[in-house]
C-alpha cells in the first residue's frame, strides 16, 4: 500500500515511521471567525484547519505526517517531538 502525496506517492513503511514520529508532536490551535487552525509545534510551518477543534487536530497531523514523511524520504532529519526536551535552536 501507497499513501498519496502531491506528485507521487509515499512508500508504506516510510509513511508509518513518519506517523509514529508525529503521533508525540503538539499541536497549537486557535479559533477565528468559527474556524479552528492548528499549526505544529515542532514543525511550526505546517497548518491544518477545520469546523471543529476535532477535525482541525485531524488535519494538522495528517499535514505534519506529510512534512515528516517529506524529510526523512529525503534523508534529513526531523524535529523531535517537545515533549522529550531535546529541541534544536
Amino acid at each position: 500500500m501507497v499513501h498519496e502525496r502531491l506528485d507521487r506517492p509515499f512508500a508504506d513503511e516510510l509513511f508509518k515511521r513518519a506517523r509514529r514520529v508525529v503521533a508525540d508532536y503538539q499541536i497549537v490551535v486557535t479559533v477565528e471567525d468559527g474556524q479552528w487552525h492548528g499549526r505544529g509545534l515542532e514543525l511550526a510551518h505546517v497548518y491544518g484547519e477545520g469546523d471543529t477543534p476535532g477535525d482541525c487536530v485531524e488535519n494538522t497531523r495528517e499535514a505534519l505526517t506529510a512534512a515528516v514523511a517529506y524529510l526523512l524520504e529525503n534523508g534529513q532529519s526531523v524535529p523531535a517531538p517537545a515533549k522529550h526536551g531535546k529541541r534544536s535552536a
